[in-house]
């Protein structure tokens, strides 16, 4: 319904109580990815602009989260897309995670090359919403051989051409 007939304020100002009152990963899990799917499921008209607002109050949060913990002692955790299924599950990812008590450092766009963080980090995740190529998987297994704290994670680590 908001999507549908709220302005943007009222929206952010609705996910921001929901974030508050509920723990970053119920919200995520059980709310947001939910809605994710619904949306990009959906094709009646309209549709295109409640995904658009779904997306900008989604990446909106997260950037907020982002900022208010970077103000906190809490672990640095760089989050790098490695390939994604739509814009939004990364920034869902960096919400679920700093809710955890992280500090993201995000790089939302899949390359063909591995994403350099701007700053020191204890953990590095590599998001795979579609699969990992081949020198991506490379990278990771190099830097986990070396001993660094690397993860692959998401829903779809396969290796692909």
């Amino acid at each position: 319904m908001l999507l549908s007939f709220a302005d943007d304020v009222a929206l952010d100002k609705y996910l921001r109580r929901m974030m508050r009152d509920y723990s970053s990963e119920d919200c995520v899990n059980y709310l947001l990815k939910p809605l994710n799917v619904l949306l990009h499921e959906e094709h009646s008209p309209g549709s295109a602009l409640r995904k658009a607002l779904f997306h900008r109050a989604v990446m909106q949060q997260a950037l907020r989260d982002i900022q208010a913990i970077g103000r906190q002692k809490a672990a640095p955790l760089f989050l790098e897309a490695v390939s994604v299924n739509d814009e939004n599950e990364i920034w869902l990812e960096a919400i679920r995670l700093t809710g955890l008590g992280f500090r993201v450092e995000i790089s939302p766009q899949p390359a063909a090359m591995p994403a350099v963080a701007t700053r020191r980090y204890e953990h590095h995740f590599m998001w795979c919403g579609a699969g990992i190529s081949k020198t991506m998987k490379r990278y990771f297994q190099q830097r986990l051989a070396e001993g660094e704290p690397i993860m692959l994670c998401g829903p779809d680590k396969s290796e692909h051409a």
